[in-house]
């Protein structure tokens, strides 16, 4: 009887697996019709872009892109910090749902992602900078490491390549330090009035982490200055943008691709007495001066030109717009919609309603595994819900009237009580429907898969005969690392066999620069990539960095500490 039940099972299994491999949506047709380039600029307010009305010449060449695309005026974005806004915005799930709400998360892989879609579509999906590399990013789709190349270079070496590529413009991160003749366009000395001013203004020009409180800015005094530093990054940025958009003219790409800017998230310039965003003051929010970033899309010949849309719409929106312009169903997991109806039929501009999710901390929680602080929120154009948590269950909602306050300085929840019930519903509804959502599963390439995995099973490990605790190789104890000794190729190395599953744990930087790092590793080696840019401006901050190793297993021990300085 025994016998009969487990062969019963086993055909049951057999056949759940078998319509799984058989049932998997059939991959998309090759070719797809287009290339897609996605350019994200760093910390980037569309307030401080000429094309949103800015009365400074901070975008010469973003404004000429506008002027043959559709600009979107009010797009929100779904996070305060980097990565959990772009793995959003790349997978079209907010973060409730992907999960990645500090480092040393991932999405979870059996989620069929959208780049992974388009790399099965035939189109290359490169990564192209270190940080890309990170566990935030594991399992998106990317089909390569472009080893730092710049994106003109890249797009240079596969002209004849379809591609999707998201590249992400760095120079508009603090600190606001760029070099001539960006800054002599906006910088003049009289704009600080007093020495002290000068110090606290030349505290953004000189550190990428700024605590929130550690400065007591005068907003008076030090805002000119400020603006000044950070319209110079803003011009620099640009200046990258338009190398890029030239290399795609040169190349006679650009009516081939679908091409995207916007930003990661916006920066506080002082609006509450800080500088900065959740991952560098280590204290976030999500008021508009974070979550309000610029849209650019821009096809010419298929999408209209010069267009301005005044409607609200999200982040999550420009992944389904990249599968409605190639040609391919939207997701059904997408939690944003199309925005080519928009653009090309007024009936359609209507308001989308936007959701944000960040952790407090952003990418520097201190304990990424047990992150209890959020700060979530609800916006329609008139109406904005601010809820915050503390400690996980410490709750406080507030209620602004963005027609009356744009600011959102005044909390009017008491005087509108209708309206805050109405909103709370609205985050309600939404972690639900969050909480709901399941995954569509990667096609399986082989029905033994479809059977393995089913069946539980998983490859068996041989740890015999492998070094616990293990000797790190290289880099050495004291190790001096530099952009003109590595060319920004950090490796470590350790005894150990391929195939092995290890744990490499990193305290990075002291001080406000000071985080923790958890990575699993298969085989005695670990490499990142890091472009040189990338290096000279932020790698060299986290000083000093010390790591150690174990075999991923029971009663396995760590190898000594190793410590290393970047110059």
């Amino acid at each position: 009887m025994l016998r009969k039940l487990l062969v019963l099972l086993l055909l049951v299994t057999l056949a759940i697996a078998a319509g799984a491999y058989l049932l998997s949506p059939p991959r998309p047709p090759r070719p797809l019709p287009y290339n897609v380039l996605w350019l994200t600029a760093e910390s980037l307010r569309p307030a401080h872009l000429s094309c949103y009305g800015y009365d400074k010449p901070t975008s010469p060449n973003i404004d000429a892109f506008a002027k043959r695309g559709t600009l979107f005026k009010w797009c929100i974005n779904p996070s305060g910090w980097t990565n959990e806004n772009m793995v959003s915005n790349l997978s079209g799930l907010y973060s409730p749902v992907h999960g990645v709400i500090s480092r040393d998360r991932h999405v979870p892989p059996e989620w069929y992602l959208p780049m992974e879609i388009l790399r099965d579509a035939g189109l290359r999906t490169p990564r192209m900078q270190g940080f890309q590399g990170d566990l935030n990013h594991a399992y998106l789709g990317y089909d390569e490491e472009a080893n730092n190349l710049d994106p003109s270079d890249w797009l240079e070496q596969h002209k004849d390549q379809q591609f999707f590529m998201w590249f992400h413009i760095l120079e508009s991160h603090l600190p606001y330090d760029a070099p001539e003749p960006h800054r002599g366009l906006f910088w003049r000395d009289e704009l600080v009035p007093n020495e002290a001013a000068r110090k606290r203004v030349m505290a953004v020009h000189d550190n990428g982490v700024i605590l929130a409180g550690s400065i007591p800015f005068n907003r008076e005094e030090d805002l000119p200055g400020i603006r000044a530093l950070y319209d110079a990054d803003v011009h620099y940025m640009d200046s990258k943008f338009g190398r890029i958009m030239e290399t795609l003219d040169r190349l006679g790409l650009r009516e081939k691709t679908l091409v995207i800017f916007s930003a990661d998230h916006g920066e506080e310039l002082l609006e509450r007495g800080n500088v900065g965003h959740a991952s560098t003051a280590k204290g976030g929010t999500l008021y508009d001066e974070i979550i309000h970033v610029p849209l650019i899309i821009s096809m010419p010949g298929r999408l209209p030109e010069g267009l301005v849309i005044d409607a609200q719409v999200r982040g999550v929106d420009v992944m389904p717009t990249v599968f409605d312009v190639l040609g391919l169903p939207a997701e059904k997991y997408f939690q944003g919609e199309s925005l080519v109806p928009m653009m090309e039929d007024p009936a359609w501009r209507l308001d989308r309603v936007a959701y944000a999710s960040s952790s407090f901390k952003g990418y520097q929680e201190d304990d990424p595994d047990h992150v209890v602080d959020f700060t979530r929120v609800v916006r329609t154009p008139e109406w904005k819900l601010y809820h915050q948590i503390r400690g996980g269950t410490d709750e406080t909602y507030q209620l602004f009237h963005l027609a009356d306050d744009a600011g959102e300085t005044r909390d009017v929840g008491g005087e509108h009580p209708d309206k805050l019930a109405e909103m709370r519903r609205r985050l309600a509804d939404w972690l639900a429907e969050c909480k709901a959502r399941r995954p569509r599963a990667e096609p399986y390439p082989s029905l033994w898969a479809a059977v393995r995995d089913q069946l539980g099973l998983r490859r068996a490990v041989d740890l015999s005969g492998v070094a616990s605790p293990p000797l790190i190789l290289s880099p050495t104890n004291g190790a001096l690392l530099s952009w003109e000794t590595t060319r920004g190729e950090v490796e470590i190395t350790w005894t150990g066999k391929p195939g092995i599953p290890y744990f490499l744990q990193a305290e990075i930087g002291q001080g406000p620069y000071h985080f923790t790092l958890s990575i699993p590793v298969e085989g005695p080696r670990f490499r990142r990539s890091f472009e040189e840019g990338y290096w000279n401006e932020y790698v060299h901050r986290y000083n000093p960095i010390r790591f150690r190793v174990k075999v991923d297993a029971p009663g396995h021990e760590w190898s000594a500490w190793t410590q290393v300085r970047v110059e």
